[in-house]
């Protein structure tokens, strides 16, 4: 089936498989606006054939790709999936079971962009920067799972799992969204769950943050994974983090999940087992018990107020 439409908001590209996924955003128009595209059906991969990356220029229009109610589903990835630009929109639908091949040579799945009502889940089996690179989320279902966090090549990553948007200017960067992150072993020495972009804060509001890590498995690891330069306005983190077990001499490794943070009427649990975890308040992070998290009658009558996907 050929692509139809004339890639207008009237009259949007209409593609039903990857490859005129592929032609329609790349298509080089320059009229100053956006090009339309939207998915006639699901685009199922079933784990076979190669995605071909999918890479916008900011030299041409801005892509606005409506999914329509429809996913883009089961994709082994031997290279990103989507290169973008940070105007570009993929929007109500799904993007699920996208995982990396044994041949998977990229720093990221997904770069930039702006992604809204969209449910998505990912599992990264080998070693890679972050899952988003640069992104913004706004009414979105994310599941991330990874499974060995670590340094690549020698060095140490400053974002294992998601990357905020590279404009600070933006309030929003995550708004009304559900974020679980799952690692099955984290050996990065000094990493972070969320990071924020290259300069500015990284904005989380009327959002859930929460997941686990399984195994904490790093000798020389002198912080806890950590949120980093993170702002919580309205929001929750319920996060676990196993034991602390290495050997670094610096005390960072009791404290700084919540690096850099502010809070507004947020709470954040980090549920951390160590007697180590010794200052797990840090700018504004707010620790609590699990039958706080429960009742959170004590942050309640301090102000506080528990938010879970943008609602109270």
């Amino acid at each position: 089936m050929a692509i139809t439409g004339s890639g207008t908001a009237a009259s949007p590209y209409i593609v039903t498989t990857a490859d005129e996924l592929k032609d329609a955003m790349e298509t080089h128009h320059s009229t100053g606006d956006y090009l339309y595209v939207e998915l006639g059906n699901t685009i199922d991969l079933n784990f076979s054939g190669t995605f071909e990356k999918i890479q916008t220029s900011d030299s041409y229009d801005h892509i606005d790709l409506n999914l329509a109610g429809y996913a883009i589903q089961n994709v082994f990835l031997t290279d990103a999936m989507f290169e973008l630009q940070k105007a570009d929109v993929i929007h109500d639908g799904k993007i699920l079971n996208i995982l990396t091949a044994p041949a998977f040579d990229a720093e990221h799945f997904f770069s930039k962009g702006f992604f809204r009502k969209i449910s998505t889940s990912t599992f990264a089996d080998v070693p890679t920067n972050s899952i988003f690179n640069g992104s913004k989320f706004e009414a979105d279902a994310l599941s991330l799972r990874y499974k060995i966090a670590q340094p690549q090549e020698g060095d140490v990553f400053k974002s294992i799992i998601l990357r905020g948007a590279d404009s600070s200017d933006e309030y929003k960067q995550i708004n009304e969204s559900h974020i679980k992150i799952v690692v099955d072993e984290w050996k990065a020495a000094d990493s972070n769950l969320i990071a924020p972009p290259e300069s500015g804060l990284m904005n989380i509001t009327n959002s859930l943050i929460e997941g686990e890590i399984a195994l904490f498995n790093n000798a020389n690891a002198e912080y806890y994974p950590r949120l980093s330069t993170v702002q919580l306005i309205a929001s929750a983190v319920n996060y676990s983090v196993p034991t602390y077990s290495g050997s670094a001499a610096s005390v960072g490794a009791s404290r700084n999940f919540c690096k850099g943070h502010t809070s507004y009427k947020s709470i954040v649990n980090t549920e951390v087992i160590s007697s180590a975890y010794t200052s797990p308040i840090d700018s504004g992070c707010i620790a609590v018990t699990s039958n706080d998290w429960t009742n959170a009658t004590k942050l309640t009558g301090m102000g506080f107020e528990i938010y879970s996907a943008g609602t109270k």
